[in-house]
C-alpha cells in the first residue's frame, strides 16, 4: 500500500516521501497516528510540492554552508588574556570566554532564523465541529472501547471525504483538525463535566471481568 509521509520517520523515509508499506502497518499505525496518509492522485501532487520545496531548501542550505565554510576558511577565533612575557598565561582560558567567543562568530556568520507563516485552519475545524461533534459525543459516551473505536473511524473516514475535493485542505490537515475537535470534547467532559468521555467518573474503576 503507498502513503505519503507526513514526517520524517527512521529506516522508512522523510516528510512528503511516497513510500510501500504493507495494509496493515499502514491501516494500523501510519494513518490512525497521521504519520502518513494515502497516496491519492490529489495527495500525490501536494507531495511532490513538498518534495521540490526539500529539495530547494536542501540547495540553498548546501550553497550557504559552502558560503560559510569559504569565508571561514581562514577565520581565527581571538580570546584575549594576560600572559607572563615569556606567554605564559596566568590563568587558563574559562570555558564562559570560549562561548562568548564562539557566540560573537555565530552572529557574525551564523544562518539567519526563518520566519515560518503559521497556517489558520480554524474555518477548517469549524466546519468539521458543525458537522461532526454531535456525532463525535456520541461515539465517545460508548462504553464498549471496540465499538467506540469503530465510531470513530467511521468518522474518520467521512471526514476525509468531506474534505477529498477540497484542494486547499490536505487529509492530514483535516485529520489535524478532527483531533483538536476529539481532543476538545475529551478537555470539556473533564474538567465541566467531572466525567470521563465513557460517562464514569473521575473516581470510579472500569469493571474487569475475568473468564
Amino acid at each position: 500500500m503507498k502513503v505519503i509521509l507526513n514526517q520524517d520517520i527512521k529506516k522508512l523515509g522523510k516528510k512528503g516521501d511516497v513510500v510501500e508499506v504493507a495494509k496493515g502497518y499502514a491501516r494500523n499505525y501510519l494513518l490512525p497516528k497521521n504519520l502518513g496518509i494515502k497516496a491519492t492522485p490529489k495527495n500525490i501532487l501536494l507531495a511532490e510540492k513538498m518534495q521540490e520545496k526539500r529539495q530547494a531548501s536542501i540547495e540553498e542550505n548546501i550553497e550557504l554552508a559552502n558560503s560559510i565554510k569559504e569565508g571561514l576558511a581562514d577565520a581565527k577565533i581571538v580570546i584575549a588574556a594576560n600572559s607572563t612575557d615569556e606567554g605564559t598565561l596566568y590563568a587558563a582560558i574559562s570555558n564562559d570566554s570560549i562561548i562568548e567567543a564562539i557566540e560573537k562568530l555565530a552572529k557574525k556568520a551564523g544562518k539567519p532564523k526563518w520566519e515560518v507563516e503559521e497556517i489558520d485552519h480554524t474555518n477548517v475545524k469549524k466546519k468539521i465541529a458543525e458537522k461532526f461533534e454531535k456525532s463525535l459525543r456520541g461515539a465517545f459516551k460508548e462504553i464498549d472501547k471496540k465499538k467506540r473505536s469503530t465510531a470513530i473511524s467511521e468518522i474518520e473516514n467521512q471526514c476525509k471525504e468531506m474534505f477529498s475535493e477540497d484542494e486547499t485542505v490536505t487529509e492530514s490537515q483535516a485529520m489535524s483538525q478532527l483531533k483538536s475537535l476529539e481532543k476538545d470534547i475529551v478537555r470539556t467532559a473533564i474538567l465541566k463535566e467531572k466525567k470521563r468521555i465513557d460517562g464514569r467518573g473521575l473516581a470510579d474503576v472500569r469493571q474487569i471481568k475475568c473468564e
